[in-house]
């Protein structure tokens, strides 16, 4: 080999091996460096977390602005129970007793009347359209239990007033559970019904604690949903078809201002036909016949029936499990609370 070219590759040796080095010390310290950077953003977010998830340290500023925070939620969940209560219709506390008996089995008339005018079937009598209520057409409620038995009467008349309205075929039940304010005038109803209280004691001036000593948790005071809103089960089984479902479920779902609040909780939904269609061969078009009386014109374009269905055209029953939903006196919480 010529002495030329063993200086050239002497000296590409030397390079190359010299740019190897830098790249591995490069390499080690970009290395280095990533391995500190991921350990310091390790230690942060554990920091991080650790700050998240402790209290507040007990300190005057950190009071006032949890309690600023705290008074800001329940201003504006204060805000929505009122538009809520503002939104339907009251109960009519002078209502009598016997009004209510006699609403009821004028309400049965007039949904039993419509039925039979539609071609609605329903259970037989003596039971009828009952609005679930049976109990009261013989009997008047309890004082009372006057104001909420009428609420639900004049709401369990406006739901089936929109199935009948719905179209669908058959009522096949309507039931509303006897509920506790019927047989115990104790139950909270209204505001009006909570003890009296006498005047509040004025607070004592808390003394100023120590930001550093042991601070005990206190639990905020669980509400009763009682205390909130009331309940009205309604068990409700009707038929008809897909159409009219579903008609009348969006109605009750969209009740305007006044109306009663309805809450599902379950539904089902039972197909006339429980098995599938069997395979047929043959199915051919059929001409439209026309009416009877009239002469068909010899010119006219014959439309023939070239469809079969096969599902979709059948009846449903659904059955519904119903809540009626009232909302109380926000001030009704307030009084539990501060109790």
């Amino acid at each position: 080999m010529s002495q030329p070219k063993n200086k050239f590759l002497l000296g590409y040796g030397i390079v190359t091996a010299l740019g190897a080095g830098v790249l591995g010390y490069l390499w080690y310290s970009a290395s280095s460096d990533n391995t500190t950077i991921s350990d310091n953003l390790a230690l942060k977010q554990g920091q991080v977390s650790k700050l998240e998830g402790a209290p507040l340290f007990p300190n005057d500023p950190n009071l006032t602005k949890k309690t600023a925070q705290v008074d800001s939620f329940t201003t504006e969940v204060d805000n929505l129970h009122n538009a809520l209560v503002g939104y339907q219709r009251p109960l009519n506390p002078e209502v009598q007793p016997d009004a209510v008996s006699a609403n009821l089995g004028k309400y049965k008339t007039q949904l039993e009347s419509i039925a039979k005018g539609r071609g609605i079937a329903f259970p037989l009598p003596p039971v009828g359209i009952d609005l679930g209520l049976t109990r009261y057409l013989g009997t008047s409620p309890k004082r009372e239990a006057a104001p909420q038995v009428d609420y639900l009467v004049e709401s369990v008349n406006s739901l089936l007033t929109e199935l009948l309205r719905a179209g669908v075929s058959k009522i096949e039940l309507i039931n509303c559970p006897e509920r506790p304010y019927e047989k115990d005038d104790k139950v909270l109803i209204e505001k009006k019904d909570l003890p009296k209280k006498g005047p509040k004691p004025a607070p004592a001036k808390a003394a100023k604690t120590d930001p550093k000593a042991n601070v005990k948790k206190e639990e905020a005071p669980l509400l009763e949903e009682n205390k909130v809103f009331n309940r009205y089960p309604v068990h409700l089984a009707f038929s008809g078809s897909e159409k009219s479902a579903q008609e009348f479920l969006n109605q009750i779902s969209t009740v305007g201002a006044g109306g009663p609040f309805w809450v599902i909780n379950s539904i089902r939904v039972d197909n006339e036909k429980k098995d599938g269609p069997t395979n047929e061969s043959g199915f051919a078009a059929t001409p439209i016949t026309p009416p009877a009386g009239t002469t068909p014109d010899k010119d006219a374009k014959v439309n023939m029936i070239d469809v079969k269905f096969v599902l979709g055209n059948e009846k449903v029953t659904v059955t519904l499990d119903l809540d009626l939903v009232r909302f109380m006196d926000p001030s009704i919480a307030k009084d539990v609370t501060t109790k």
